[in-house]
């Protein structure tokens, strides 16, 4: 069964245009979490990294990549890194290094300090119970340092790993002492309150876990009283500070599983059974392994090297599928996620979106080009050809694409590695180019011509009416309203949706598929690229193929119902593209049009009517999104191939 702890940004398979290869800039994973969110504000043109994506894939050699999940998640991150990059991973958080092949490739943090919540900065500390300091250690520890002292975290970098991993082992004793003893009881209590409290089980739980678990290690000779009293001081320095369970019962193998002994440690059994349940003993004990304990990774995940990707699930024994899944969106994203979980057998699923039950305005204005023409690097253009692929076999789709074929005008030679396996001719000859398209404008010297042939469109309007179609109708329930805030319980999980007119709906999981409005629902960076598109009748001559003009940043091309679409502006071809032609954004509507058509007959004269022209340009989006750090099942990745419009 899935476990859905966190909420779910799907775009999967548009791995970002924008961040597809962005050298010089940071790289954020679990950037949804108050650490995580922390190093995302603090960076300058830092990037969030969406699950599914390997670290290391969106950023240059030398720039830190900060893993700021669950401690359960660091071995498999380190493995799925590539070697070159690995030296630039930065772990900050609760937890013991992972096995790493080289000690000069990991940087590691360990914060004594809090945040509330994902976006807010650090809590205030106070003059009388000043916050311990945040130690670092590694190639990235300067770097760091300067970054929190933005906001007034002291900071200390230690020389040794031997020192930095034995203050990682007292924060981990801190965490997996605190939720268990703050959490056994009727109401939970704050930190400094399980010392005033319940200091003599502290002390008890503390000789159990950490004289019995380090009885081999070089830390075994530690004191006790050392050891209580650097709990106490980092405990009272947040005070008010109550540890999230659902995070702990997540890290469970990590935490408690690292301390845990057979025989040794009945009062650390009694509480993980009263606390946690059963399963979570049985769990901890499951986990645990004679001789030095390391961290345990319990996520399941399948591994593409060649695409720089990998799925990831986190199906645990105990756990439950969703009942019901809130999609915050109607577009061909959220009808598409909405068709596919039907698929995999949720029943309950509403859908809100404030156009409902129109077809919303970012579907409706995709130009809808079908292709990985020239996507860069190497796994982004596989991921849209995997696209691509989805759209010919997927039983709801596959009936709805016109597989023309494109011609492309581009102004200097393309690199053969754009060409390679992907279908495509070029540069070609006026003569082949009128005989692909007699339609065609193809005069203009010193440009060149390609063909990609394996390229096609498609109506977005008609293809969310089709998802809509294939889907249980009696399972779907819809919401015409919009949606400005997470509903959340009083550990800040998010358990449903807040409406504009106050109203809250409930769910398991939320899945965030709003196209640009991701940025404020998801509170996570996107790239706003937008271009316009107007549509006319046919004049009756058919164009048999896409034509797309990338350096006067015009393109055209004809659906199955004769009509007519003129675009321009922010059109990406590749990944990347010049500064948008300040025409096609002035704010007269008509003389945008007339622009655009205009564009359009240059391309392909005669083909458009001289009346009869929809005047009325529709803005369109070029949007970026990211996955979060919700898990799917491992075949989430196959049933999930939700095609790329551009």
């Amino acid at each position: 069964m899935l476990s859905y702890r966190c909420i779910a940004c799907i775009f999967f398979l548009s791995v970002t245009r924008s961040q597809s290869l962005s050298n010089g800039k940071a790289e954020v994973i679990g950037a949804a979490g108050r650490i995580g969110s922390q190093f995302l504000r603090l960076e300058e043109e830092s990037q969030a990294i969406p699950r599914g994506v390997c670290p290391g894939s969106c950023s240059a050699a030398g720039f830190p990549i900060y893993i700021a999940t669950p401690s359960n998640c660091w071995n498999e991150l380190y493995q799925l890194t590539p070697p070159h990059r690995r030296s630039d991973l930065v772990f900050v958080g609760n937890g013991l290094p992972p096995k790493i092949d080289d000690l000069n490739d990991l940087t590691l943090v360990v914060p004594h300090y809090g945040i509330s919540r994902p976006g807010e900065k650090p809590i205030p500390q106070c003059d009388e119970n000043r916050m311990l300091p945040t130690y670092c250690y590694g190639r990235h520890a300067p770097r760091v340092q300067k970054l929190l002292q933005r906001d007034s975290i002291s900071v200390e970098i230690v020389d040794q790993y031997s020192d930095i991993r034995k203050i990682a082992k007292r924060k981990l004793l801190w965490a997996t002492c605190m939720w268990l003893l703050c959490h056994d009881n009727t109401t939970p209590i704050s930190v400094s309150q399980v010392h005033e409290r319940r200091a003599l089980d502290l002390q008890q739980l503390v000789q159990e876990l950490w004289m019995h678990a380090l009885s081999d290690d070089a830390d075994a000779g530690a004191e006790l009283t050392t050891t209580l009293a650097y709990l106490k001081k980092y405990s009272f320095s947040i005070a008010k500070a109550i540890p999230s369970k659902s995070l702990a019962l997540e890290e469970v193998e990590d935490r408690n599983g690292y301390f845990w002994r057979r025989n040794l440690q009945p009062l650390h059994d009694q509480l993980l059974k009263r606390v946690g349940g059963d399963q979570i003993l049985d769990r901890v004990q499951n986990s645990f392994t004679e001789g030095p304990a390391e961290p345990h990774s319990f996520l399941h995940t399948i591994p593409i090297p060649h695409l720089n990707m990998t799925v990831y699930g986190t199906r645990q024994s105990g756990t439950q599928s969703p009942h019901t899944v809130l999609i915050i969106g109607s577009g061909i994203m959220g009808r598409s996620i909405a068709l596919n979980l039907q698929r995999r057998g949720i029943r309950k699923i509403i859908m809100v979106d404030p156009s409902l039950p129109e077809i919303t305005q970012t579907t409706k204005g995709s130009w809808a080009w079908i292709n990985a023409n020239q996507k860069q690097p190497d796994h982004y253009r596989c991921i849209n050809q995997l696209g691509m692929m989805a759209w010919r076999r997927d039983s709801a789709l596959s009936d709805l694409v016109e597989w023309k074929g494109s011609v492309v005008k581009v102004s200097s030679p393309l690199d053969p590695q754009f060409l390679h396996g992907y279908g495509a001719e070029g540069p070609l000859s006026i003569d082949v180019l009128q005989q692909l398209e007699p339609s065609g404008n193809f005069s203009s010297p010193g440009c060149y011509y390609y063909h990609f042939r394996d390229e096609g469109s498609v109506d977005p309007s008609v293809a969310c009416i089709a998802l809509q179609k294939a889907m249980h109708q009696s399972e779907i329930s819809y919401v015409s309203e919009t949606v400005v805030e997470y509903w959340r319980d009083t550990e800040g999980k998010v358990i449903g949706v807040v409406m504009e007119n106050g109203t809250k709906v409930s769910a398991d999981v939320v899945v965030v598929a709003a196209g640009t409005g991701s940025s404020t629902l998801a509170k996570i960076p996107m790239q706003h690229s937008p271009g316009r598109i107007a549509f006319a009748s046919s004049a009756g001559k058919a164009l048999r193929k896409i034509i797309v003009d990338t350096v006067a940043e015009s393109h055209v091309l004809q659906r199955r119902d004769g009509t007519i679409v003129a675009g321009g502006g922010y059109l990406q071809v590749g990944g990347s593209s010049g500064r948008p032609d300040p025409k096609w954004f002035s704010k007269d509507a008509s003389s945008i049009a007339d622009a655009l058509f205009e564009a359009a007959e240059q391309l392909t004269p005669g083909t458009l009517p001289n009346t009869n022209l929809w005047k009325k340009p529709i803005d369109r989006f070029l949007r970026t999104a990211y996955r979060l750090r919700d898990g799917w099942s491992r075949d989430s990745m196959l049933r999930s191939l939700i095609p790329v419009l551009r």
